[in-house]
This record gives C-alpha cells, sequence and structure tokens, in this order.
C-alpha cells in the first residue's frame, strides 16, 4: 500500500511532461498550466493560494511560480 502524504510537506517541486497538441503555441500552453499550478495547494503554499483567490494571476510575479 502507497503512504499517504502529509499537508505538512506542501508545497512541493515536480517536473512532468506535456505533449502538446497541434494549433496552441508552446507559450500559451505553458501560461496555462502555470494558471493551474499557482491556484494549486499542491505547489503553492495554502496562504499564498486564499490570499490570490479573486485575483487576476501575474505570470511576472516573482517567488511564485517558476515554470519554463
Amino acid at each position: 500500500e502507497m503512504p499517504k502524504a502529509e499537508t505538512t510537506n506542501f508545497p512541493v517541486s515536480a517536473f512532468f511532461g506535456v505533449v502538446k497538441p497541434s494549433g496552441p503555441t508552446s507559450m500559451a500552453v505553458i501560461n496555462d498550466i502555470k494558471i493551474l499550478v499557482a491556484r494549486s495547494k499542491l505547489f503553492v503554499e495554502a496562504s499564498k493560494v486564499a490570499k490570490g483567490k479573486g485575483k487576476k494571476v501575474n505570470p511576472r510575479a516573482r517567488g511564485e511560480v517558476k515554470i519554463g
């Protein structure tokens, strides 16, 4: 049985691949993923997620989420 992760282990760093469909640019796909990750409690501290609810995510904000 797999051990369960404790919430004290968050936020996490991750490396994952994306199979991009033809059509959208790579940068458009990265920007979409960046918005999803920035709102996730898994990759960002819960206090930062709660603080940013209802606000537009600034992709150039320092110290938030690094994707590229």
